[in-house]
């Protein structure tokens, strides 16, 4: 299973959510994480399984191949981590790499017609100290 997305849940832990590639899935099962350079992340044990039917969720014993299912047992797991059955690190699913998150900031002089009549005077040092 590829984890796609996370979701924090206040009873289970981080649930990872994602479509199971092949096999199957059971609650108990001792499952490998691996990131997308094939090295081990960690391993941990499905507690949980649930997949979303509307606006409700419905907890499974177990899950087959083609389910976009919810799982909890894997803390450090994130978004691109693939995760195997022990044993099969050769299994592991291929994805886009994410970029990192950015932010800009554009600074230009107030030109709206309430120019210079609240507020004080900043310049753009001061601007950037209360920014960092």
């Amino acid at each position: 299973m590829l984890v796609t997305q996370t979701q924090p849940n206040s009873f289970y832990g981080k649930m990872l959510l994602g479509r199971i590639n092949s096999g199957e899935l059971i609650v108990g099962k001792d499952l490998k994480a691996y990131d997308q350079d094939s090295n081990l992340i960690s391993g941990g044990k499905v507690t949980r399984i649930l997949k979303k039917s509307g606006l409700s969720e419905i907890v499974l014993d177990k899950a087959y191949a083609g389910d976009i299912v919810l799982l909890s047992g894997f803390p450090t797991a994130r978004v691109t981590h693939t995760l195997v059955e022990e044993g099969y690190p050769e299994k592991r699913i291929p994805c886009l790499k994410i970029d990192e998150p950015l932010m800009g900031v554009s600074i230009s002089v107030n030109t709206s017609p309430l120019a210079g009549k609240e507020g004080t005077k900043f310049t753009l040092n001061d601007i950037k100290t209360r920014l960092k």
